[in-house]
């Protein structure tokens, strides 16, 4: 759907503005990949030479699974099951790389799990979803990138259904 935007400087400010435009009329939802052209310079007919793709929302992960509620909260990167102590992450989103038993006593503390195993680690996956089930725990699986993107401490909101990760707040 083209749309004609006001004066925008750059091409943030035109993205800016035509996605809040793509929101307000239901054309997009937070977390979908969308497409803009652009030229530069703005309003010189037959420039058209950039081409962006951009998240809707802020987002900053990308799952390829998951189960349970949305929720938000902040980060507690767990490299290892033994990193950390369950009062540490208790009701944090716990970022871990695998999944067994050793790390059950930091899943039944922590408000959420993103699970950054690698595609062809079907164990961890399988006793990730298992285990967060049985516990009423969200979960988000294969989140490419979870440890290089996400900080300690910082507060993320949970898609667990589209398996999105975003950052702050978003209702």
């Amino acid at each position: 759907t083209p749309v004609l935007c006001t004066a925008c400087k750059t091409i943030d400010e035109a993205f800016k503005e035509a996605a809040e435009f793509a929101l307000n009329h239901h054309y997009v939802s937070y977390g979908d990949l969308v497409v803009l052209t652009a030229g530069s310079p703005f309003w010189v007919s037959g420039t058209t030479n950039t081409i962006l793709v951009e998240n809707i929302g802020n987002v900053l992960v990308r799952g390829h699974g998951g189960a349970g509620e949305r929720l938000h909260g902040n980060i507690t990167l767990v490299p290892s099951s033994d990193s950390k102590q369950p009062y540490e992450v208790r009701n944090q989103i716990i970022v871990i790389s695998t999944c067994d038993e050793s790390y059950v006593p930091l899943i039944r503390e922590a408000s959420a799990i993103v699970l950054q195993n690698h595609i062809d680690d079907h164990e961890s996956e399988k006793y990730a979803y298992l285990i967060t089930k049985t516990l009423q725990k969200p979960l988000i699986t294969r989140a490419d990138g979870a440890f290089r993107i996400l900080r300690e401490g910082q507060l993320v909101s949970l898609d667990p259904k589209r398996a999105l990760v975003y950052k702050g707040v978003v209702i």
